[in-house]
């Protein structure tokens, strides 16, 4: 058998009963005081718990806001949170990034010195080609010119040769460079050391061919030696031709001169010489004769062929030049 069950209906002050239901029989409802005993309402009690509940849906209605609001900010603070954390990531990724280019910074500062020295040595080493080559320029137009000269001094030298001839040659040493000394004659001139001898072919005076000889630059034959008496009379060929030679007694009789104003020791006269025939032989002659005793006086003024006399040329040969 179930207990009974008694139904209360609690019901603030001054709120209306509910309407009964069409067909449900009437329910008593009795207050009942929190003592167990029903109380009667009152206006005072009516009104506290009225506004007990308007405090507490205000209250409820401040807890759901602060919900919404704590939620709202816990995910924004979640939001702020995670972007926070992408500023630190991307900062550190920056950070890495500015590592990196700093570090490639230096680098290239590095190269960049490098670039720099490298260019500079550059720099200095083209200077230093652009003097080594203006230097082998000058000395390549240098040698040009020398090989200009050598080919100028060869012409210059085979012409001059041409009408000379050289004996006696010896390389010397000029200025530190290596040189060749010789002694010549000119053509037609026969070489006994130290002269050049000139035999003609016309015949003059005892006079005029003194002035020949002298447009020669040198002057008739001058004896000071036996040998060189018998090296002339070796160069006569016909017994019959007469040389002149720079003998005279034309200033005073009997007082011979050469035509350099010496009188000199020596005399190679012929047989019965000088005479002085007919008191008008100032002038001496040589002729081809089997010894070297071969003079005779005769007539100035009369025409024979003539021997001139000079010192033999000193021919200096070198790289540059050709010095006489």
């Amino acid at each position: 058998m179930e207990p009974g069950v008694t139904y209360a209906e609690l019901r603030f002050p001054q709120t209306p009963a509910p309407p009964a239901r069409k067909g449900q029989a009437a329910v008593v409802r009795t207050t009942v005081t929190t003592s167990g005993k029903a109380a009667v309402s009152s206006p005072v009690s009516t009104k506290l718990v009225r506004t007990l509940a308007i405090l507490s849906f205000i209250l409820l209605v401040l807890v759901v806001t602060l919900l919404i609001l704590a939620m709202r900010w816990s995910s924004q603070l979640q939001r702020r949170t995670a972007e926070v954390m992408q500023c630190s990531a991307n900062a550190t990724l920056l950070s890495e990034e500015v590592m990196y280019f700093s570090k490639l910074w230096d680098t290239s500062q590095q190269n960049l010195t490098q670039l720099l020295s490298e260019y500079a040595a550059m720099t200095s080493l083209y200077q230093n080609l652009s003097v080594s080559f203006q230097n082998t320029n000058n000395t390549l137009q240098d040698l040009l010119e020398q090989q200009r000269q050598a080919a100028e001094h060869r012409t210059q030298m085979w012409s001059w040769l041409q009408g000379r001839n050289v004996f006696q040659c010896s390389r010397e040493d000029v200025s530190g460079h290596a040189a060749i000394r010789c002694k010549s004659c000119q053509e037609e001139w026969t070489f006994q050391n130290p002269h050049c001898y000139y035999f003609s072919e016309e015949k003059l005076s005892w006079w005029n061919s003194r002035g020949r000889c002298a447009s020669h630059k040198s002057k008739l034959v001058s004896v000071n030696s036996r040998e060189e008496q018998i090296f002339i009379n070796s160069r006569l060929q016909n017994p019959h031709d007469k040389f002149w030679i720079g003998y005279s007694d034309s200033q005073k009789e009997g007082q011979w001169h050469w035509e350099d104003g010496s009188s000199g020791s020596l005399g190679f006269w012929n047989r019965y010489q000088p005479d002085n025939y007919n008191d008008a032989e100032d002038c001496v002659t040589t002729v081809q004769y089997g010894s070297p005793y071969s003079w005779n006086d005769d007539q100035c003024w009369k025409g024979f062929r003539y021997i001139c006399e000079k010192d033999a040329d000193q021919v200096l040969f070198n790289s540059t030049s050709i010095f006489s």
